[in-house]
């Protein structure tokens, strides 16, 4: 009985001992994974912290813009970094091609501040869903694409499409039909949703190419264009503020339509009825006193009689149009890009015509599908891309007329990228994600939006 007894205690023992021992490499397998999860999640940080360091050196210096730049892989893709690497991915073009390093939010149209009557021509998104979220946004301002899940008609399924995580890559499950969630068509091509063509970060500093404030038409006085823009001569100056004072300008193609003025002595006015033909002759005494008048008020900083004060209108010219345009179209591409129409110094909701997809372009009024094709040919075609709006003027189909409805709607530039960046460890298929929306358009650089993904 005793010996039974020994048995069975020494097989509970055993089985105690297992238990343990399998805890035990559970445990650890649990901590070697946790350890695996914290690195990939900052090598992740890694690549946003890249991200941001390319950011401000090219804020600070004179170069062509990062969203205009020829991309070499190896700049942000496996990136070594301890014992893994990170990617900064931009997701998939039309041809299927994997694209690298930063996303541009002024690729997309801006769900915040774009007229109802553009947003209804975003694909999936109808009139009457565009009319709500204008009435949300008049209610509260809408500080991420989530709030659109507030309206009835937007479901998961209807803002991010296949892309439920919004890691921004087709994951194996994303391409499968259905047989795992989410359900997808299986066409070897992620599907997001509105949140493909939708943003609320777009923004731009009002800085020309070369990194100096714009100009702006509705502000500045002529010696201050003078001065500023080197292809205006005063005359020219001197006729935008001639414009500006009978109509304040609607948009920078604006200045297509001013004329040339020129300066004209005004005629002496006719005298008063009634009023004495010819004044009392001076006596000499008085001409004296005159003299002496004249001579303090210019010691003083002042002037003698008809002549002005230094830095006053003299008031005895005015100026006339010449029926010529101050601006041809070549005049008028030189100058774009050193003026604005806008007050302040930052501008939202412009979408960016070196970045944007033919199917955002073709949202904006005036343009249609055709057009819209022209336009992203033309530029895949340039070295530099368009370093202008202006350029649009160049393209086949592009009226004045168009443009002039066009430009204070697009932007060549943007100040506002996100940077989707996955760190992963060498030999394991295991990666974390981070999504920063990374803003420059102020002195002091912003993130404006923090997301970790699983």
């Amino acid at each position: 009985m005793a010996l039974l007894f020994v048995l069975w205690l020494m097989t509970i023992l055993c089985v105690v001992a297992m238990e343990m021992k399998f805890a035990s490499h559970l445990h650890m397998q649990v901590t070697a994974a946790l350890g695996q999860e914290t690195k990939t999640l900052f090598y992740a940080r890694a690549g946003v912290e890249r991200a941001i360091a390319d950011m401000v050196l090219e804020k600070n210096a004179i170069t062509m813009p990062l969203e205009q730049r020829e991309i070499d892989e190896a700049d942000y893709r496996d990136v070594p970094v301890g014992d893994g690497t990170y990617t900064l991915y931009a997701g998939m073009d039309v041809d299927g091609q994997h694209r690298y390093g930063l996303r541009d939010e002024c690729a997309k149209i801006n769900v915040s501040t774009t007229d109802p009557a553009v947003l209804a021509k975003i694909p999936g998104l109808s009139e009457s869903l565009a009319a709500d979220i204008a009435a949300l946004r008049q209610h509260e301002p809408i500080q991420d694409l989530g709030d659109l899940l507030k309206l009835e008609n937007v479901t998961l399924f209807t803002l991010y499409g296949e892309d439920q995580n919004r890691n921004g890559i087709l994951d194996p499950n994303e391409d499968d039909g259905d047989r795992s969630w989410p359900s997808d068509n299986a066409d070897g091509h992620l599907d997001s949703g509105l949140s493909a063509y939708l943003t609320v970060w777009s923004a731009i500093h009002e800085v020309s190419l070369d990194n100096k404030a714009r100009i702006k038409l509705n502000k500045a006085g002529a010696d201050e264009i003078t001065k500023a823009i080197k292809d205006i001569n005063q005359q020219q100056a001197d006729s935008i503020v001639a414009y500006r004072d009978k109509k304040k300008f609607g948009s920078i193609a604006e200045l297509l339509d001013v004329e040339l003025v020129e300066k004209v002595e005004q005629k002496g006015q006719p005298a008063r009825k009634g009023s004495p033909k010819q004044s009392k002759p001076e006596t000499d005494k008085e001409d004296k006193n005159k003299e002496q008048n004249a001579s303090e008020d210019l010691s003083r900083g002042g002037s003698k009689k008809g002549e002005a004060a230094p830095g006053k209108n003299q008031g005895n010219q005015t100026t006339r149009s010449t029926g010529v345009k101050a601006f041809d179209t070549a005049a008028f591409k030189r100058v774009a890009d050193f003026v604005t129409i806008a007050d302040e110094d930052v501008t939202r909701g412009l979408v960016n015509i070196n970045t944007a997809s033919e199917e955002v372009l073709a949202c904006l009024p005036g343009i249609d599908e055709g057009l819209a094709r022209r336009i992203v040919s033309e530029r895949d075609g340039m070295k530099d891309h368009y370093k202008s709006v202006a350029d649009l003027l160049d393209v086949n189909g592009m009226t004045t007329e168009l443009f002039k409805g066009l430009c204070m709607r697009i932007t060549a530039r943007s100040d506002v990228f996100e940077a989707r960046s996955f760190g992963a460890l060498e030999g394991s298929k295991s990666y974390r994600c981070v999504s920063a929306i990374l803003d420059r358009t102020e002195d002091e650089f912003h993130i404006r939006a923090w997301k970790e993904i699983e």
